[in-house]
């Protein structure tokens, strides 16, 4: 017998409100991956005679039935479980919830939580979910992101971790973290490894909005936004403290990768803290050995992805050596630490303040892309690392409910950071080293406004500032006797700062049940200035760059039902990202030019225009798809450049170069298609004593996109080939097993960009070659407070790499873990 939930739950307030009170016997209700309580949980008897919610720490009273009752507990967001009343007191008076899987990939209007900037969208959305991170065990967050099948991702080392959304990357590609910006002054096309710095057992949830978003999340969200909300303190709703947490310790084969975590909560009446630490430990990866699937002759790949040599210092002299396993990829290990502390006060019932600390330290990353490249078959660096780092940031969020003319809710958010940067790269047979040295710090004030319009229509607005600091820094140093000389600096060395004030409003409107219109407007002024301090190697006609301007953006869409069992979206948006340091502050020799600064620089825009629609059948059977064309304006590229004096020449290191610089010369043009289906049989066991299952899930998702210049038609840079995921999922008591499928096609040499510099590096003399792995993962509950999980990952050992990256993935992986809660 099934019962609707929603149903069920006003039905049970009723019950809860009427039931004279008996003997306490208290019941806890949690969430059997994260043992977190469930709050909220209707429980009542077959016939509804009887019934109850579960309270704030996820207990309900036992006492409320007899044993004769069988007793069911359903949550929206959980598969419904029945049990008799001894099966509870067997159970130690614990009963654990399996999370209800539904689908996330459609297209909807997708609403956050209060305290995650009360934003709705109607751009296509996914998320990840607890139960999946806790799931994806030896993997990082990038590659967790990736396996969901809609985001291809690209790599010049083992932490690094570029995502890329409907064909834009990096700097096109806003990240956030509790609402706050990652992307910063420095944020440029190249290295992003912000995944590296990331605990995964302090991630809530992990939230991608498909295309243009600079109305609701300003500058740099031109392909798309990646969101990462962290797991908030829970409070106790008695005299009693609550206190729960989980403890993992894993390891995996093909990287000797070890890893450790450990969570913590602690809650009273009216405050919290919450814990995370983990340590990560990775070694040389090992790839695959079988390149049968990607070529009819492997001759066509004797050494491509493998590392056949390697470099040493030794005796005052760098010296090749042979690699005895090739497939070992030596200098690709790394290790990291993380700490996350979440307070979190509440002083009353509205009023919300959380203040927050995430410390990262990340050990010293080898970059393998660079060391790889060869000349005469000799390596081009001896040395091209990341040395350790650290990373410090800290936040202030205040929540109020308190409700009068101007707002319902409002969400203050106060955030800084600091960041070290360090790069050291030495030629080969060169005695100098040198050393760049970046130190950012970042500050960030959002007001977050929501005023509820006759309960139904939503207006939110709000204000944002940001402030960033870039001091560069750059020194040779002698390999032998350690003198140090100044060096050029990648960055101005007189400092950076970059201040960014923007303004938006956004507006949901419920035209009719099944229609709703989403509008918003935004503008962002901004103000960059950097100085040149000295300049031994070359001389600007200006000792300073300042850059003024403002960008705008809007949005407009709206969803509708055309039947019960079909939904359309259709959404026209617009994005923009404002120049930073590695558009207008870098000189360098590139290519027998200088580039220069371009105090003209304005910033780029995208507008697009998207329609998706979902299909559902028989509420088993479901497919999504989404049509998008995306129009690029101002893009900034390389060009020839001339001064405002006439100048287009400059004396750099004592030789005289022609200059080029970032201008807004570029305009171009992208398209594409998602579409994706879900399959899930589930029902409900009638032995109340059994739990309900959810016997057969089955999800794929492909991609296509493509784009060129509007002028000359070249291809664009980061366009990845068709890629995509099969997943087919299943509980069978208590064992939950999963094998899924990622693929990507082959991409000829031709039909990649010349201005994708690694792409063309990395590629085969015929371009990417085709792939695919085939994976299988399982977890098992051994008991209420111990988890076993496996995965078997690319059991076929293929030898494979991402289009554009400059790093193979692993071959055969085995990941073991054990999960402790309490």
């Amino acid at each position: 017998m099934q019962y609707s939930k929603n149903v069920i739950l006003p039905l049970v307030f009723l019950f809860a409100f009427l039931t004279s009170e008996a003997q306490k016997i208290p019941v806890r209700v949690v969430n059997v991956s994260t043992k977190f309580p469930v709050l909220n949980a209707a429980v009542f008897n077959t016939d509804m005679s009887k019934g109850t919610l579960t309270d704030s720490e996820g207990y309900f009273d036992l006492g409320l039935f007899t044993p004769e009752d069988s007793i069911w507990i359903s949550h929206t967001s959980f598969e419904n479980i029945g049990f008799t009343y001894n099966d509870i007191i067997d159970n130690q008076y614990t009963v654990m919830l399996e999370p209800d899987m539904v689908l996330l990939e459609e297209l909807v209007v997708a609403q956050y939580d209060l305290c995650d900037n009360y934003f709705e969208v109607s751009n296509m959305t996914s998320r990840i979910g607890t139960d999946e991170l806790s799931f994806s065990i030896g993997r990082t967050i990038a590659e967790i992101i990736s396996d969901e099948g809609n985001l291809p991702i690209r790599k010049g080392y083992a932490s690094d971790g570029n995502l890329i959304i409907r064909g834009l990357s990096n700097n096109k590609i806003l990240y956030m973290v509790d609402g706050i910006r990652v992307n910063n002054a420095v944020s440029g096309n190249g290295i992003f490894d912000f995944f590296s710095e990331l605990p995964i057992n302090a991630i809530n949830q992990i939230d991608v909005i498909y295309g243009p978003s600079s109305v609701l999340f300003g500058s740099d969200a031109m392909g798309g936004v990646i969101r990462f909300t962290t797991r908030a303190p829970k409070l106790s709703d008695s005299d009693r403290v609550l206190v729960f947490g989980n403890g993992q310790a894993g390891l995996s084969t093909a990287d000797k990768g070890r890893n450790a975590s450990f969570d913590f909560n602690f809650g009273k009446l009216k405050w919290a803290s919450f814990t995370a630490v983990s340590a990560q430990s990775f070694g040389n990866i090992k790839t695959g050995a079988n390149k049968k699937p990607m070529v009819s002759n492997q001759s066509q790949l004797p050494n491509w992805g493998l590392k056949p040599s390697y470099s040493e210092y030794m005796n005052e002299k760098d010296t090749m050596f042979l690699n005895s396993n090739p497939e070992i990829l030596i200098g690709s290990g790394y290790s990291k630490y993380n700490l996350l502390q979440k307070v979190l006060f509440t002083p009353n019932q509205l009023l919300d303040i959380t203040a927050g600390v995430h410390f990262t330290s990340i050990g010293e990353v080898n970059r393998t892309d660079l060391l790889n490249y060869q000349t005469n078959n000799k390596p081009v660096y001896a040395e091209a690392k990341l040395p350790p780092r650290t990373a410090l940031n800290g936040i202030l969020q205040v929540l109020s409910k308190k409700e009068n003319n101007f707002y319902t809710y409002l969400n203050a958010t106060l955030a800084y950071g600091l960041q070290n940067q360090h790069r050291v790269s030495r030629l080969y047979n060169n005695k100098y080293r040198l050393h760049n040295e970046e130190n950012i710090t970042t500050t960030a004030l959002n007001l977050d406004f929501i005023k509820l319009v006759n309960n139904v229509n939503k207006l939110n607005y709000g204000l944002e500032y940001n402030y960033n600091t870039v001091a560069s820094d750059a020194w040779t140093e002698h390999i032998i006797d350690r003198s140090i000389d100044n060096a050029l600096t990648l960055y101005p060395n007189g400092g950076s700062e970059n201040s960014s004030y923007a303004v938006y409003l956004n507006y949901n409107w419920l035209l009719a049940t099944s229609i709703t219109v989403t509008g918003g407007i935004r503008y962002n002024y901004v103000e960059l200035i950097s100085n040149f301090k000295h300049a031994e190697l070359f001389s600007l006609p200006s000792p300073s760059i300042e850059i003024r301007t403002g960008a705008p953006a809007a949005n407009i869409g709206f969803s509708t039902n055309i039947v019960e069992t079909i939904k359309l979206n259709v959404l026209g948006s617009s994005g923009y990202r404002i120049p930073n340091l590695n558009d207008y502050g870098i000189v360098r020799l590139d290519n027998n030019f200088v580039r220069v600064p371009n105090a003209k620089l304005q910033p780029e825009y995208n507008y697009s225009v998207e329609a998706g629609l979902h299909f559902s059948f028989l509420d088993e059977l479901s497919f999504y798809t989404s049509a998008y064309h995306t129009w690029v304006r101002n893009a900034m590229l390389l060009a020839p450049f001339t001064f405002d004096n006439g100048a287009n020449t400059i004396v750099f290191n004592g030789v005289t170069y022609n200059t080029i610089a970032f201008a807004n010369t570029g305009k171009a043009s992208l398209k594409g298609v998602n579409f994706g289906f879900v399959f899930d049989s589930r029902g409900i066991d009638p032995k109340p004593s059994v739990r309900i299952k959810n016997k057969l899930r089955i999800l794929g998702t492909v991609n296509w996109v493509t784009g060129a210049e509007t002028d000359t038609k070249e291809p664009l840079p980061y366009v990845s080939p068709v890629f995509g995921n099969l997943t087919v999922q299943g509980i069978i008591d208590g064992l939950k097993l999963e094998s899924y499928v990622n693929f990507q096609a082959k991409k000829s040499i031709d039909e990649i960009s010349l201005y994708d510099t690694r792409a063309l590096t990395e590629a085969t003399t015929n371009g990417y070659p085709a792939w695919y792995t085939i994976n299988l993962r399982s977890s098992y509950r051994l008991n209420r407070n111990f988890e076993v999980q496996l995965a078997l990952e690319n059991l076929t050992n293929v030898h494979y790499r991402t289009f554009g990256s400059g790093i193979s993935e692993h071959g055969f992986n085995i990941s073991l873990c054990l999960s402790v809660s309490f």
